[in-house]
């Protein structure tokens, strides 16, 4: 993802090259929780001593990626505005 990233950032790759493919994937994503979900269910012992534990930290850890990717897109548009400008 990084490589690609870079990729793109740089203008070797193109964003129309990639993005059909990329949709299929954005499309189908709950499809390829279900693997990881379904693994869990081979470790339930674990999360009846500190379950809940771990599910706060899940939460919280969602969170703190969510706002980061909030906050690296708004400046990400932010920067692009004022290149464009």
């Amino acid at each position: 993802m990084i490589l690609l990233f870079v990729l793109l950032s740089m203008n070797i790759v193109k964003a129309a090259w990639i993005e059909d493919g990329a949709n299929v994937i954005i499309k189908n994503l709950t499809l390829f929780f279900i693997p990881a979900t379904v693994g869990i269910l081979d470790y339930m012992d674990v999360f009846t001593g500190k379950g809940s534990l771990l599910i706060f930290i899940v939460l919280v850890s969602t969170v703190l990626v969510m706002a980061g990717s909030g906050f690296v897109s708004q400046w990400m548009m932010q920067r692009r505005e004022v290149n464009h400008d």
